[in-house]
């Protein structure tokens, strides 16, 4: 160095050496100007070198979490990827160009094998299709792919795959190459990783970047004199932070104003710790603000060369490390520690939530395993395990044979027989066994096993799980009980029955169903599609009588059948058969054929018979009219004439017969226009008239009639209708008179004292329409509680005393009752037995143009405004003729009996 630059005067060393003695280097002072270095000069030299020296150690201390992150002992790092490579639920393949060279269990299920072995050595494009989904040839698209994965350290496509029954299986792959024995191999992974890849890359990247500019970047180095506010900051420095060499002056403000806020108090503690001789050495880690206006992780280190006789500093001599990318890996390796721990844990979690214990064994490779597999044989049982047979760790033997001890006497063989298979055949250990459990009771165990051999084929480690099935034992069990019952049932149901799935094929059929339509046997097992049935209905001549149509009414069923919900009915060699099918959640068709040829027959009896029995209705009605009219009219004659008689000079004894002729013959006639009108009325041939009248001269009439005979019998009758009755209403008058005048006559018939009252009201119905309501109430005898529920039937009164006392038909209410339905109404009563009896009748009625609803009858207008006095009578009838007055215009004032002294005035 100095040779080959003559202008270089002045030389000075000193050796850099470690603690252990080995030569790192030399520091060097050099200078154009001849110099001689002073005992003092030569001590500071000596002073830099081994802080040179001791800097350098620190920051090779300070890059070995990484070096200590990959110099976790290879077995134990072997150990867990073993483990998460055969129990991930997702597919791994190791594989170079000859083959598949190992995979886990989850690879060979999702392929459709059932041991390893039928995997190892096949090629990946040897488990896939011809061709792949964009039509180039798998073997060539792998080759491409693998290529791809080299180059590109890692790849991910989508890639179809074949399982061994032909089904092919939509995959993501992931591949990567790995170093395996000195050689590179590829790790391949059948599952969706396009996230976490994408990221690991970019984390592997960023880390790469980082590294390399740390590698290149080298420190910045500071020289203080803690006595002044001078620094000398290295251009270095300077550029950590992103400023040119004149962008920094060397202040000491420079540095401590560039120190993050949440970091100013920690760091210039530290460093006062220093300075007061607290510390050795000055190491603090913050951030500092960049030229970017970003903050940067600097490491800075420091100590002081020279104090003062007093002990003050003298001179600080440090350095500033970037550690933007140090931080970086550090998070890195954190996020990816987090990330392994949390999948153990997962994997744990599972384990012990699935009710799911592990165990592990090991075999030296010294001697054959089968010398070492014995009832000695050491055993790890996870806590978890030990758990599922009522154990706590260190109450249950480590051996093989504390294992074989709770097997049921029946497993035992089996049990044995599972693992041997494994160690020997390479046979994954899957078997359903009973272990004892600590109570003496029984479970059902699962139990599975894989075995880890060395390169020549050699157990090295076998481990496994054991779980807890007895609950799903337990259920299927119970299942295969409900299917036997449900099975039964369904035989034993007289009907056919049948279960098609989504495909339309059939599930489950009973016999019924086979012997309704006369079908073959192959039809009632399951897969048979339900076009095939149709056709051996076809073949076996059931549908002889559709003729040419046979195809067309097989499409129909075929359209029938999907459209579920409808019931129907088909009519099949002279049977009538209904068909009730349902759609199940799960896309299953339950289909119930049931016969109903005799229900059919029986219908169409019925049927006919009502047909017959509504002819003789017919035909007696007709009789009882055509017979009524007979008898009408030579009776309408007897009652002329002895009218006429009654007119003519008669003894008494003439008279007295005349008369009782008359009123038998009254009453005969009465009777015969009942029977008339009921036989109208049940056949159906009773029209209304609708014609105006008024409703206040047709009760006026109809009191009239009546008042005789409650005159008679001294009882007062009363009428009172409401002013908004209408003047005129539109309907069947006649009809109406005798719905009044039949309540009337059968309210003085049972009433032996007191009154009867007629009250009609009318409310406004729907447009030129009124509701109008007729009461009639009695104080006769009432009606008893049994005779209630029979009071409006054909010739029924309340009992057989009352025909022989009061004598009638019972057609009465009957024909009132229908009379009112006709009007769009109805009857009600009540009534309270010795009291006396209420019928209410309702009924509806347009309203003639010449009426008004809600509005009273006109009043004389002679009479509006004049004054009128009630004297004596029933309260009723003054109550009754008070409201007739009110409805002229006129005051009133009642007297239960004259008396001068009375009087108003």
């Amino acid at each position: 160095l100095v040779t080959a630059h003559a202008g270089i005067r002045f030389y000075a060393a000193a050796a850099l050496v470690d603690s252990a003695g080995h030569a790192l280097g030399t520091l060097c002072v050099l200078d154009r100007q001849p110099r001689t270095l002073e005992p003092r000069q030569r001590e500071a030299l000596i002073q830099l070198a081994r802080t040179v020296v001791r800097l350098l150690s620190e920051r090779a201390t300070s890059t070995r979490p990484e070096e200590r992150a990959q110099t976790v002992p290879q077995s134990a790092a072997e150990e867990r990827f073993r483990v998460l490579f055969e129990y991930s639920s997702d597919a791994h393949l190791i594989f170079d160009a000859d083959g598949i060279i190992d995979c886990n269990q989850a690879a060979v299920a999702m392929i459709g094998c059932t041991a390893k072995s039928q995997m190892i050595g096949l090629h990946p494009a040897r488990l896939s299709p011809r061709l792949q989904p964009d039509g180039r040839r798998s073997g060539e698209k792998c080759i491409e792919m693998d290529a791809l994965a080299r180059q590109r350290g890692h790849h991910r496509f989508e890639w179809d795959h074949l399982r061994q029954d032909g089904v092919i299986i939509p995959v993501e792959v992931t591949l990567t190459p790995v170093p395996l024995a000195g050689r590179t191999v590829l790790l391949a992974v059948w599952h969706d990783l396009t996230q976490r890849k994408h990221h690991e890359a970019v984390e592997r990247q960023r880390e790469r970047r980082w590294l390399l500019a740390l590698e290149a970047s080298g420190d910045g180095v500071w020289d203080w004199e803690p006595g002044s506010r001078q620094v000398y900051f290295s251009p270095r420095w300077k550029a950590l932070l992103g400023h040119a060499v004149d962008g920094i002056s060397d202040d000491f403000d420079e540095w401590a104003r560039r120190i993050h806020p949440e970091d100013q108090a920690a760091v210039h503690a530290e460093l006062q710790a220093h300075l007061a001789g607290a510390t050795t050495h000055y190491v603090k880690e913050y951030r500092m603000a960049c030229f970017d206006g970003g903050w940067k992780w600097v490491l800075d280190r420091g100590q002081v060369v020279e104090r003062h006789p007093d002990g003050r500093p003298r001179r600080m001599i440090g350095t500033l490390s970037d550690l933007s990318a140090r931080r970086r890996m550090e998070d890195s390796l954190q996020i990816e520690q987090e990330r392994f721990r949390a999948s153990l844990a997962r994997f744990d979690l599972v384990a012990s939530g699935a009710a799911m214990g592990i165990w592990e064994t090991r075999f030296a490779t010294d001697r054959p395993w089968q010398e070492q597999f014995g009832d000695l044989q050491p055993f790890y049982w996870s806590p978890r395990l030990l758990a599922i047979i009522g154990h706590e760790d260190g109450d249950f033997p480590a051996r093989w044979s504390a294992l074989v001890a709770l097997m049921h006497p029946d497993h035992v063989a089996l049990g044995h027989a599972a693992f041997t298979d494994c160690l020997d055949a390479g046979v994954p250990c899957n078997v359903e066994l009973q272990l004892r459990h600590r109570s003496g009771r029984y479970l059902w165990i699962h139990a599975t096993g894989e075995v880890e051999r060395d390169g020549a084929g050699r157990p090295l480690r076998m481990a496994g799980s054991l779980s807890d099935i007895t609950a799903r034992k337990r259920n299927e069990e119970l299942l295969g009980q409900t299917q036997v019952r449900l099975l039964d049932a369904v035989s034993a149901i007289d009907a056919g029955f049948v279960m098609f799935d989504h495909d339309d094929c059939v599930v489950i059929c009973n016999a019924r169903f086979i012997d309704l339509y006369g079908l073959p046997e192959w039809c009632s097992r399951p897969g048979t599609p339900y076009r095939d049935i149709l056709k051996a209905l076809i073949a076996q001549g059931s549908l002889h009588e559709l003729g040419d149509r046979q195809e067309e009414w097989v499409a129909e069923c075929l359209t029938a059948h999907l459209r579920t919900g409808h019931d129907r009915e088909v009519r099949l060699a002279g049977r009538w058969i209904r068909i009730a099918e349902r759609r199940l959640a799960d896309g299953d068709i339950v289909s119930l054929h049931t016969d109903v040829t005799t229900l059919k027959r029986a219908a169409e009896e019925m049927r006919q018979a009502r047909d017959l029995a509504e002819q003789a209705t017919r035909s007696k009605a007709e009789f009882l009219a055509t017979m009524s009219h007979e008898i009408r009219t030579p009776m309408n004659g007897v009652i002329g004439m002895t009218s006429m008689l009654l007119d003519t000079a008669l003894t008494a004894q003439q008279l007295e017969y005349a008369t009782i002729v008359r009123s038998c013959g009254d009453t005969l006639v009465a009777l015969i226009n009942d029977i008339l009108d009921f036989s109208k009325i049940e056949a159906g041939a009773l029209q209304l008239e609708r014609i105006p009248f008024d409703p206040r001269r047709l009760i006026e009439d109809a009191l009239a009639v009546v008042a005789a005979q409650a005159h008679a019998k001294g009882l007062e009758l009363v009428a009172m209708i409401a002013p908004q009755v209408p003047e005129s209403l539109i309907g069947d008058p006649a009809r109406l008179r005798q719905i009044v005048f039949n309540l009337l006559s059968n309210a003085i018939k049972f009433t032996a004292r007191g009154e009867v009252v007629l009250m009609l009201d009318a409310a406004p119905a729907e447009a030129g329409c009124v509701a109008a309501t007729l009461t009639v109430r009695d104080t006769g005898i009432g009606i008893p509680e049994h005779a209630r529920a029979h009071l409006f039937q054909p010739f029924a009164q309340a009992d057989s005393t009352t025909t022989r006392r009061f004598g009638g038909t019972g057609l009465g209410l009957v024909i009132c009752q229908r009379l009112a339905t006709y009007m769009d109404g109805g009857i009600t009563f009540a009534s309270e037995p010795g009291r006396g009896s209420e019928f209410t009748c309702l009924m509806r009625f347009a309203v003639c143009a010449t009426g008004t609803v809600g509005a009273p009858p006109p009043a004389t207008p002679g009479l509006i405004g004049r004054n009128a006095l009630l004297i004596g009578g029933h309260p009723l009838a003054r109550q009754a003729l008070r409201a007739l007055l009110l409805g002229w215009g006129m005051r009133s004032a009642e007297l239960a009996s004259w008396s001068p002294d009375a009087a108003p005035a």
